[in-house]
């Protein structure tokens, strides 16, 4: 009877890994048949988990487990009239929060780049499409450049965005960022480890216009004041302790810090309840301070 048992829950643990990852989630955002005219999915999708998804992006599956990755599909259209090398190739990824989308899409986005309006925002190219909507992360490649898989692409993108329930609003925490004179396209969100450090947690940064120079202006996000306090002290510890110089300035917040590093130019920093507010790369102090007040006004 106990062996029966064991057996019994062997196989039902068998059984659960094998299940397909919450195919019906992510499958129902996939076109049906027929909805882009000449084109059909050349089987079902394909489901990753976690634990499977480096068989697919080895290489960059760490990005997205950065960004609370849970589930990825995966699938590809060809054409009625193919050749056999022509298809479009759709990853589809669940990234838990809009923030997280976003940040994925983010970590590929530069401004020079061609942009449409599918989805909250679009990247394209003549090889493929990424966009992301609410939670999902969303990005489509073309076995070549030519014009009709290129025309099928864009459809296929906004019949995927038109299925996403989400609204195409940006993500609400975009808007601790001043939006006067910050470089279009340039805002990302970090999940973990802002300015390359272990100690910090999630944070934004975009760049900004500064005279005629830009800077990058960031905001680090904690739980509790203390906390931010606590890193603005352990951050000047870091850079005190990598040969930069503490700098003179009359900084807004409730605690500052300004410091010359050795290859980021000048940085400022304040805390502001449970954020921590900065702004780096400047060639004074004074040069950087109205741009700190408009990111402490937004929180």
């Amino acid at each position: 009877m106990y062996s029966k048992r064991i057996c019994f829950l062997a196989s039902l643990f068998i059984a659960a890994v094998c299940l397909p990852v919450s195919a019906e989630g992510l499958d129902r955002l996939f076109p049906e048949p027929g909805l882009v005219p000449g084109w059909n999915a050349q089987g079902p999708p394909e489901h990753y988990a976690a634990e499977t998804l480096y068989e697919i992006i080895n290489g960059e599956a760490e990005l997205y487990h950065a960004y609370g990755f849970r589930e990825m599909a995966a699938i590809t259209y060809i054409p009625e009239e193919g050749d056999g090398y022509t298809d479009i190739t759709v990853y589809l990824y669940d990234m838990d929060t809009p923030e997280n989308a976003f940040g994925v899409y983010s970590s590929y986005r530069y401004p020079d780049y061609d942009f449409d309006r599918i989805g909250t925002e679009a990247m394209v190219s003549d090889y493929g499409v990424k966009f992301y909507q609410g939670p999902y992360f969303v990005d489509l490649s073309f076995s070549d450049a030519s014009e009709p898989i290129r025309l099928a692409g864009a459809e296929i993108s906004r019949a995927i965005a038109e299925a996403i329930s989400a609204p195409p609003d940006p993500p609400a925490i975009l808007n601790l960022l001043p939006a006067e004179n910050q470089v279009d396209k340039t805002a990302r969100y970090a999940a973990k480890e802002m300015l390359n450090q272990s100690f910090l947690p999630s944070g934004l940064e975009a760049r900004y216009r500064v005279g005629d120079r830009e800077v990058t202006g960031f905001v680090i996000l904690f739980d509790e004041p203390d906390q931010a306090a606590e890193a603005l002290g352990k951050l000047g510890e870091f850079y005190l302790s990598s040969h930069a110089s503490t700098v003179e300035a009359d900084l807004p917040g409730e605690k500052g810090l300004a410091v010359e590093t050795a290859y980021q130019g000048i940085l400022i920093a304040a805390v502001k309840g449970r954020y921590l507010g900065g702004v780096r790369e400047l060639n004074s102090a004074e040069e950087g301070i109205p741009l700190l007040k408009q990111i402490l006004a937004r929180f």
